[in-house]
């Protein structure tokens, strides 16, 4: 039984973006024989404001362009949403489970560098079944997420209960259908299987 009540144990380096407009997130299930688990606060990354992407999203790395970590990761003070955002917990039959909708500058619970934000309902997840985890995002909005898909960069580490079964995007014009999120020379749809961006997240109850 893990101790660990954060899904994402360490965000990794992979390259950093804000190019797309929609919902953005990942496909999960709890692994079997974790059991239920109880979901408490869903979050987002808030990234450092001297984290830069070091390549447009959809470019393959040069030599002088590979994956670089945050070098304040742990560092609390300049940091802080600057756009509005909407956070959603959703049944793979993309039935909204719980969701939060996040202001411009509110605070939440900041742990590290995911910003965390208290539902007014408990939510419990049973294993072996899946589950969307989405936030709301626009081009050039001013927070940045880590891209599913690395060149060179360390990966995230994720909850050892939960298993990654691939990354998403929700465009706004097509909200019926789900696609992968662009990455270096379009690669295939089947690349974003058992790839998490980091960008939405959340807390499970001790």
């Amino acid at each position: 039984m893990s101790t660990c009540n954060e899904l994402f144990v360490n965000p990794g380096w992979h390259n950093l973006s804000n190019e797309v407009t929609g919902e953005i997130g990942f496909e999960f299930n709890l692994k079997c024989k974790s059991g239920t688990k109880l979901v408490t606060h869903l979050g987002l990354w808030d990234d450092h404001e001297t984290d830069r992407a070091v390549r447009p999203a959809r470019a393959v790395s040069t030599v002088d362009e590979s994956d670089q970590p945050s070098r304040f990761l742990t560092q609390r003070n300049r940091r802080g949403l600057k756009a509005p955002h909407v956070l959603r917990l959703d049944s793979s039959q993309r039935t909204e489970i719980a969701g939060v909708e996040v202001a411009v500058g509110e605070i939440g619970e900041l742990h590290q560098a995911f910003r965390y934000f208290l539902l007014k309902k408990a939510v419990t997840l049973d294993q072996n079944t899946n589950y969307l985890l989405l936030m709301s995002t626009s081009v050039a909005d001013g927070d940045q997420y880590h891209d599913p898909v690395s060149f060179d960069g360390l990966s995230p580490l994720v909850h050892p209960d939960v298993q990654i079964r691939r990354s998403l995007l929700i465009r706004p014009h097509a909200k019926d259908y789900e696609t992968s999120i662009p990455a270096f020379e379009d690669l295939n749809d089947s690349f974003s299987r058992y790839r998490a961006l980091v960008g939405p997240t959340l807390r499970f109850g001790s």
